[in-house]
């Protein structure tokens, strides 16, 4: 299969900006080169990816497909407006300049050395109110709440009934959208479900089909007797977190967004906020397309990037 390279979105622009240049100096215009997102809808997060494949590394874009737009003007003296006009509405002929044309200008005027020092003021500060520590009255909450539990119990303190209900009702809307009425997926099939793909991140192997192998060394005996692969499958395939039909096109996480909502508030209602927290970065990984998706410094693969307290 031949190798085919993409561009990203970076050299994308850099190739554009050496045409706009080009461009602007032989025929002595301004250019304006936008660059246009993608809408959100509900194709944003498909992967195409060989889902048979865990391991594979193929070379795929790594930004989303979006569209680059270059306006250029018939010529310089294409526009012409008459002088009353011109009275009447109070124009200057800085209105006609292009956005681009005046970031140029103020660009140059403010010189790059220019050093904007902070002034300091001296004074006494006030406060509203002295500030209160509960961590010691939640700690004892938090214990009497937990203590005693195995480690499943506290589990579903997290997954609870209002998590899997979502989980279900969208997952049951998605299928009847894409025309698969016979799909039903009761609450103790998603519990198995979930249970086999957090047993995925620790027990790895090349493929998914694996799990369900005859032969002795691949095969794992807890997953085949816990689900069949067709319907590990089918549950995978109609899986949804929201409605596609209420996207906010402003919010890149909107097909998550429910799902990521109820989560962080049962985050904290365990939570206990004390002197000494640790905030730190975690990625996801993520072999799709999407315009969130980075690489880190540090970090073997790419994916979405959290921030965990």
């Amino acid at each position: 299969m031949p190798y085919k390279r993409f561009l990203t979105q970076r050299q994308l622009e850099e190739e554009l900006e050496s045409v706009v240049f080009e461009l602007e100096n032989d025929n002595n215009v301004v250019l304006d080169a936008v660059y246009i997102p993608p809408d959100t809808d509900a194709l944003t997060d498909e992967e195409d990816i060989d889902d048979e494949n865990i391991l594979a590394e193929t070379a795929k874009p790594n930004d989303i497909v979006g569209t680059f737009e270059l306006h250029i003007p018939s010529s310089s003296n294409s526009v012409d407006v008459d002088q009353n006009v011109r009275k009447q509405y109070d124009w200057d002929s800085s209105d006609e300049e292009t956005l681009e044309t005046k970031k140029r200008k103020i660009t140059a005027s403010v010189s790059r050395n220019t050093v904007l020092a902070p002034q300091w003021l001296k004074g006494e500060i006030e406060y509203t109110h002295s500030p209160i520590s509960t961590e010691h009255q939640d700690k004892e909450n938090v214990a009497v709440a937990v203590g005693g539990k195995t480690p499943l119990e506290v589990f579903f303190l997290f997954f609870d009934e209002e998590v899997t209900d979502l989980v279900l009702r969208y997952s049951h809307k998605y299928a009847a959208d894409n025309n698969r009425h016979d799909f039903i997926v009761s609450k103790e099939e998603l519990l198995n479900f979930i249970g086999i793909m957090y047993l995925s991140g620790y027990h790895t192997l090349p493929q998914t089909s694996m799990y369900w192998s005859t032969e002795e060394d691949k095969g794992v005996g807890i997953v085949k007797n816990c689900m069949s692969r067709n319907r590990f499958y089918s549950i995978k395939r109609n899986l949804h977190l929201s409605d596609n039909e209420q996207l906010d096109k402003n919010d890149k996480f909107s097909k998550i967004r429910p799902f990521v909502d109820i989560i962080n508030r049962k985050n904290l209602q365990w939570g206990i906020f004390n002197f000494h927290l640790s905030i730190d970065e975690q990625m996801v990984p993520y072999f799709g397309r999407h315009s969130c998706k980075m690489f880190i410094k540090g970090k073997p693969y790419y994916g979405e990037c959290l921030e965990a307290l």
